[in-house]
This record gives C-alpha cells, sequence and structure tokens, in this order.
C-alpha cells in the first residue's frame, strides 16, 4: 500500500467555455444528450488542411468582472472567463485569495495565436507589438488568471501537451495537501491556432468529418478549443465558509512511456503506469472504479493503447466498467483537455450519471470495452471515477477523483523524507566542466559572443561553449531534436552519470525527468512555422511538429535515460529551473518517485534574441554600468538529481547538498509587471526560510536574481532589506550572471550550480555591483571563505511576478 497525505482537497467550484457554449450548464446539458459542437471553422483560414471543422467557440465573450488589456490573447480570454463562472460558482470573494490562494494552468500552445501575429509581422518586416510577446508566454495564462484575482500564493504552468490539464488538476491538489495553499484557481485553456491544426494536418491525423473515438471506423481526432477551470479547496477552508462540495480529488499519477515522439505504447504499459500510480496512492482498488473519462481522441494508434492500458489495470473488474469520450463532442481541446473532462468527471460523480461517447457507430476488436456509446448512464454507486489524458512525447496523466459523500479507504500518513542532491551538470558559455565553471566563477572570467542584429546593433550574449552532441547520443537521434532538445538530454545523462545512477528495468518506473523552460522549442515552432506562413497548409512538415511541444524535451529524456517514471514540463519564465526543483521536492515528498532528474533549459535562437530586442532589455557591448537597465542575454542548460535521503543512503551516493525548504509566491499585482516593493519575494524568502525550519539570520549567503532591470534589481534589494535590515545583520550576497549572463529559464539553475559548489568548498564567489551599496552591507571584490558554510538561499523571478525562494543546506546525518 502506497502512502498519501491525509489532507483532503475538494472541488467547490466549476467554469467552462468550449464549442457546446459559454458556461458549465450548457457544457453539461450537452455532453449528457450526445450533441456535439464540431463545426465548421469560422475564427481562422482552413484552406488547403484535411479538414474544415473543429469544437471552436462560437459566442462571444465578455468579460464581467476582469480588468480589461489592450491586448487579450483568445485563450487567455477563455481562461479569465471560465474563472469568472468558477469562482462566482464557489461564491468565493477576492478578499480570500490574497496570501494563501494559487494558480495552475496546464496548456499546450499558451497564446499561440499571439505569437503568430508577431511573429507574422517580424518576417514581414515590421517591428512586433511587444504586448504580443507577452501575451505568446505558455506562462501567461495562469500570470493573467494571478493577477486578476489578486493572488499571492503560488502559480504554476505546466505544458504536458494534451496532458496538461490534468497535470495541473492533480499537482494544485498535491500543493493544498502539503500546505502550500488553501485554495487553488486550476485548469488550462488552449485556442485554435494554425501551429496545431497544421501540425496534426502534416501528420494526417485530422477527421474531416466528426471524431468517433473507439469506434471501428474511426478515422482521426477532431481538434477544439476552450478552458476549464476548477475551484479546489482544502476540506477545513470549504466546510469553514459552507461551501458546496462537488466532489473531492483524490490523487494522480504520471508516467513517461518511453518509447516514441509521438505514438503510444501500443501495449499500453506507460500508461497503465499512470492509472496504476492514481489508484495505489489511494488504496482504491480497480473493481471500486465504476467509469473512467478517457483520452479517446479516435485516432487508431492512441484508442487501442488506451484501451490496452485500461485491460492491464483492470483486469476482471473490466465487466462493471464503463468509459466514455468527451472529445467526441468537444474536440481535442489539447492541454484545456483534461481540465474540461475533468470537470465533466466531476459533474459525473456529483449527479450520478455516466455520459455517452457521441457519434458511437460500430464496435472494434482492439477496442472491446464499454464505451457508453450515444446514450448516458444513469448509476447508483458512482464513488470513483477517472480522467485519462495522453500526450505527445510519452507524458501519461490519470487523475482520481472521489464522491466528496462516500469514507474512502485509510492510507497510512506519508514518511516526512528529506530531499538531498546526488548529482548534477552544466553547459554554459564557460565550458561544460564543473570544475572550470568553478575556476572562471571565482575568476569573474565570462565568455561573451558578440552577434550583429538586424538593426546594427552589436550585442552581448553567451552562448554554449564546447558541446557535442554526438558524446551523448547517437548521430540518428541527434538529426532528430533541436537544440533545446539536445541540451537537454545531454545534461540529463550528464547529471545522472554524476550522480552514479544506474537505471535498469527494477528501478526505471521510480525515476522520474522533470524539464523547467521559459522559450523552449522556439526553433522548432519557427522551422515549422515559417513555411506555413508562406506555403499555407502545403508547408506544414511532419518532422518539424513534434518537437514544437515543450515537453518533447522531457519525452526524450525518457527514452535516452530510461527513467520513465513520473515526467512533466514546469514553464515559469526565468524562474523555471526553480518552479521544476520544487515540482521534484514535492513529487519525492509524495513517494511518487526515488529520483527524479531536473534539467533547466533555453537556448539562443534568432527568434529568441528578436524577442527580447522587441521587449528592448539587452545588454549591447558598450553595457558596462550594471544600473543600465539591461540583461546580458545567454542559454544554457542544468540539471540535478533529486533523490530521497532513504535511497540516496542505500545505495551510498555522495550528497552535494539538501533541500531544506521553498516559497513560492505571486505578486498580484498588474498583469506581467513585478511589485516594485519586493513584498512578494519577501513572502517567499521567509516561507522558504520557515519551511526549513530555521531563522533569517540563520542564512549565511544569498545568491540574487539580480540581472541588471532595474525594477527586478529594485524589488529584489527592497525584499532583502525588508527581511534583513531591522535584524542589523544581512548574508552575504552574490551572483552567478556576471559569468554566465541570463539564461532565461535556466537562469536560477547557475545559481543553484553555485550555491552547491559553494557549499563543497566552503567559499563564495565575488561579489559585484548587482545590488545597490548599502551602508550594512559593503561590496566585496573577492570570494570568501568561510569555515562553516550551511545554508544558503537562492532567489528566483520570472520577471512577470512569480516569484521563487529555496534553501539549499550542506547536509548533515
Amino acid at each position: 500500500m502506497r502512502k498519501q497525505r491525509s489532507r483532503r482537497v475538494v472541488v467547490t467550484g466549476l467554469g467552462a467555455v468550449t464549442a457546446l457554449g459559454s458556461n458549465v450548464g450548457d457544457l453539461w446539458e450537452s455532453v449528457l444528450a450526445g450533441k456535439h459542437g464540431i463545426k465548421p471553422v469560422d475564427q481562422l483560414d482552413m484552406t488547403g488542411y484535411m479538414t474544415q471543422i473543429a469544437g471552436e467557440v462560437k459566442e462571444d465573450l465578455v468579460l464581467t468582472h476582469s480588468k480589461k488589456r489592450r491586448v487579450l490573447d483568445r485563450a487567455t480570454l477563455f481562461a479569465l472567463k471560465a474563472s469568472e463562472e468558477a469562482l462566482e460558482d464557489a461564491a468565493l470573494e477576492r478578499s480570500r485569495l490574497k496570501e494563501h490562494a494559487g494558480c495552475v494552468i496546464g496548456t499546450c500552445l499558451g497564446g499561440m495565436n499571439s505569437g503568430e501575429l508577431w511573429y507574422r509581422n517580424q518576417d514581414s518586416g515590421n517591428k512586433g507589438n511587444p504586448r504580443l510577446l507577452q501575451e505568446w508566454r505558455l506562462n501567461s495564462i495562469a500570470e493573467s488568471l494571478a493577477s486578476e484575482w489578486g493572488l499571492g500564493g503560488p502559480v504554476f504552468t505546466f505544458s504536458t501537451a494534451c496532458a496538461a490539464g490534468g497535470n495541473a488538476l492533480g499537482y494544485a491538489g498535491d500543493l493544498i495537501r502539503a500546505g502550500k495553499a488553501e485554495i487553488m484557481i486550476v485548469g488550462g485553456a488552449d485556442a485554435l491556432a494554425h501551429m496545431g491544426i497544421a501540425g496534426f494536418h502534416a501528420l494526417q491525423s485530422l477527421d474531416h468529418e466528426p471524431c468517433r473515438p473507439y469506434s471501428k471506423d474511426r478515422n482521426g481526432l477532431s481538434l477544439g478549443e476552450g478552458a476549464g477551470i476548477l475551484i479546489l479547496e482544502s476540506e477545513e477552508s470549504a466546510v469553514q465558509r459552507g461551501a458546496k462540495i462537488y466532489a473531492e480529488v483524490l490523487g494522480f499519477g504520471l508516467s513517461a512511456d518511453g518509447y516514441h515522439p509521438t505514438a503510444p505504447k501500443p501495449d499500453g504499459e506507460g500508461a497503465s503506469r499512470a492509472i496504476s500510480n492514481a489508484l495505489n496512492k489511494n488504496n482504491i482498488a480497480p473493481d471500486q472504479v465504476k467509469y473512467i473519462n478517457g483520452h479517446g481522441t479516435g485516432t487508431p494508434k492512441n484508442d487501442s493503447a488506451e484501451t490496452n492500458a485500461i485491460k492491464r489495470v483492470f483486469g476482471e473488474a473490466i465487466a462493471s466498467l464503463k468509459v466514455s469520450s468527451t472529445k467526441s463532442m468537444i474536440g481535442h481541446l489539447l492541454g484545456a483537455a483534461g481540465a474540461v473532462e475533468g470537470i465533466v468527471t466531476v459533474l459525473s460523480i456529483h449527479h450520478q450519471i455516466i455520459p455517452p461517447t457521441a457519434n458511437f457507430t460500430t464496435p472494434d476488436s482492439v477496442c472491446d470495452l464499454d464505451y457508453t456509446p450515444n446514450q448516458p448512464y444513469y448509476s447508483e454507486n458512482l464513488d470513483y471515477a477517472l480522467s485519462n489524458n495522453f500526450a505527445f512525447g510519452g507524458n501519461n496523466c490519470s487523475v482520481l477523483f472521489g464522491n466528496y459523500q462516500v469514507t474512502h479507504p485509510e492510507v497510512e500518513e506519508l514518511n516526512e523524507e528529506r530531499i538531498v542532491i546526488t548529482g548534477m551538470s552544466q553547459f554554459s558559455s564557460v565550458g561544460g566542466d564543473l570544475d572550470q565553471f568553478w575556476t572562471k566563477l571565482l575568476r569573474g572570467e565570462p565568455n561573451w559572443h558578440e552577434i550583429s542584429t538586424s538593426e546594427g546593433v552589436v550585442r552581448k550574449i553567451g552562448k554554449v561553449k564546447d558541446f557535442d552532441i554526438h558524446t551523448y547520443i547517437s548521430k540518428r537521434d541527434a538529426r532528430k531534436m533541436d537544440r533545446f532538445e539536445q541540451l537537454t538530454v545531454a545534461a540529463a545523462k550528464r547529471a545522472i552519470n554524476h550522480a552514479k545512477v544506474e537505471i535498469n528495468d527494477e528501478n526505471a518506473h521510480r525515476i522520474g525527468i522533470i524539464v523547467g523552460t521559459a522559450n523552449g522549442t522556439v526553433e522548432s515552432c519557427v522551422n515549422f512555422y515559417q513555411p506555413v506562413v508562406h506555403e499555407g497548409a502545403e508547408g506544414a512538415n511532419p518532422v518539424h511538429f513534434p518537437n514544437t511541444v515543450f515537453n518533447q524535451a522531457s519525452g526524450l529524456a525518457a527514452m535516452q535515460t530510461n527513467a520513465i517514471g513520473l515526467n512533466t514540463t514546469v514553464v515559469d519564465g526565468h524562474a523555471s529551473t526553480a518552479a521544476a526543483l520544487c515540482t521534484a521536492y514535492e513529487h519525492l515528498k509524495n513517494d511518487d518517485a526515488d529520483i527524479i532528474a531536473v534539467i533547466g533549459t533555453d537556448t539562443i535562437v534568432p527568434t529568441v534574441l528578436e524577442g527580447y530586442e522587441c521587449l528592448n532589455v539587452l545588454a549591447d557591448q558598450s553595457s558596462k554600468d550594471p544600473q543600465s537597465n539591461v540583461m546580458t542575454l545567454s542559454e544554457g542548460t542544468v540539471a540535478f538529481v533529486l533523490e530521497k535521503l532513504s535511497n540516496a543512503k542505500n545505495r551510498k551516493a555522495h550528497i552535494y547538498g539538501e533541500i531544506k525548504g521553498y516559497g513560492k509566491t505571486f505578486d498580484g499585482k498588474k498583469y506581467a509587471r513585478v511589485d516594485k516593493k519586493g513584498q512578494g519575494l519577501k513572502r517567499a524568502m521567509e516561507m522558504a526560510v520557515h519551511n526549513a525550519q530555521l531563522q533569517l539570520n540563520d542564512i549565511q549567503a544569498i545568491l540574487a536574481t539580480a540581472n541588471g532591470i532595474n525594477d527586478i534589481d529594485n524589488m529584489e534589494k527592497k525584499a532583502i532589506e525588508s527581511c534583513y535590515l531591522s535584524n542589523e545583520y544581512m548574508p552575504y550576497i552574490a551572483t552567478a550572471k556576471y559569468l554566465v549572463g541570463e539564461s532565461q529559464g535556466a537562469a536560477d539553475g547557475f545559481q543553484f550550480i553555485t550555491a552547491l559548489l559553494a557549499l563543497q568548498h566552503q567559499t563564495l564567489p565575488p561579489k559585484l555591483n548587482h545590488l545597490e551599496h548599502n551602508e550594512l552591507h559593503p561590496l566585496d571584490k573577492a570570494e570568501k571563505l568561510l569555515e562553516d558554510l550551511n545554508h544558503v538561499l537562492i532567489n528566483s523571478s520570472s520577471l512577470t511576478g512569480s516569484n521563487v525562494s529555496v534553501v539549499l543546506s550542506k547536509y548533515y546525518e
């Protein structure tokens, strides 16, 4: 029997925008009737595509409570509208959403319509609108909701393609169980965009008729768009305020196929592990589950693989199990699928009705379960139900919901595990050797690369040096990857080797992969989308499309290392690596894995450089003033092996440091802006120290976010001063960024590398002018030797409102 934290998490509010209407009532009514909304598309030119239909949102949406923005992406509009309905349904006032409420969103494409428009403007020689860039970011949807509703708690974005919505739901529940929040606004959002339509067209995966999941004559999927938002609360919070409770979120399971970039493993083995994980951690037997809201896309391979996965888990209990596909009525909503289908699953338990699979025609011998064809089923004992979502890259997710009125089987309280770091690696502008990195850091010897922009400005940037992918994988495999994926895979393999982890058939399913990135697969997105802009549908290349999803890198890492346990991708701007480390920390605390490799990667390609140029934040070759309000953009990758202490001891691993605690907050101010007073970061710092069971004065050094942008640096300065000035004590403050620059989502990862090496060498790198001079804290020009360096605090900022602070400590028995 697996162990699970005992705090109960309940659903108190629902909101949805789909092709069936702009509210949950319309969705549920149509779903029960088996009515689909898959019709000719109006918003996009579908010329040349193999289908003209999709589950498009037809209504003109009007936001009744949200602030108006000059530029608002369609996917974010869906999410805001659904969040209005969900919060109203939950009867939650804004005043309850400040410090103890957060947001987790799953998305595949993010604000892709804004990204496509920005790119087309750039491609035609016009200057792009920086507001479109802000909307394009994958984490913009979660941050939009957080800033709109004034949230101060943790904000996360998961981009695991079609499994993202379910991933967000499950992880939000874990955060509440862990006491990191009382209320979470959670769900997923995606809008129809040429990137997705052209991609599935290139793969020949679209049906020209409404999709027919699980039917013998199924011929492909129907795309859709929309958003689903659920309000999750701790049971204590919901009961205290007398909230209506729809159902309970019991837990979720993640896994990786480690098989193929796009195709599911035919025998369903990988997906079956996700389902089993969700059940086992809650001590629920298969025969207790009466309904699965299936992934059910309508493609021949997906539907048969899912059927095999269900059979592997349920065995003889299949006889009493019903399955249905909501995609048959709203289309495939990509990253929003798991959220909307989660809502349907919750309502099924709440009303004790199992919705049908619409458009079902003829049974298929390889899909031989009860798929509830065309008519709903009225149940009397629907106490447990699963929602399945599987994705490109072999990412699998299964979320378990329960009837709140039922007494669930008892589960053991989790043992309190310490989380340690047993391996690391990096590739940066100073090379890939850790000793060389440390030497260059102490000497202050960066290695900048000069590049001329289209306007003739010479920029200094950091480019990865001395990297040869063929040292780590075959030439054949390397040809199929972009640079982001190559760096991610190489860093993962190198860190696992550094930790001396041997992966075999016995432990592979207990070793996970988590990737953090800000800009991910921009290279592949451009390689795929540019021909579509110029040639239309005929330009869509199936070679590039699979690599456009951000989670492909984590899936490839699983394939190359055979680490086929939990697998996910976190997007949190320039705090992405820290957010990924926090995610791994929670999963290990939850006993979801024994070991997790966390990789943070971002690269510089022309479009990335153009984007930061558009935002006007880049340093040129003459930038020497640290207060010049620009940053030195760089690329790089870092990787860490996180491990439960018990596991590390069992295999006699060398321990480089321990993650003692973390704090994750949101500024809750204007969209895409930081709180200049630094209160959000201050709370994150205090929270990290408190969770580490330390005092602020125990922190001997801070590795600062400091990146040269005035708003960020001044915000951090105020946060640090607010924490420490009253104590007449100031920790040593340093940063690694004078060496490796601002490497986007990997930037904070180099701070963790620096902290780990500092703990090993009992030496801190030089302090340079990244924070303004003050009397209590004179600036040092050389490294500092400490006799007993024990605790380092690492600060991270997404640059747009999300803050992370992590206490990294020297390991003691």
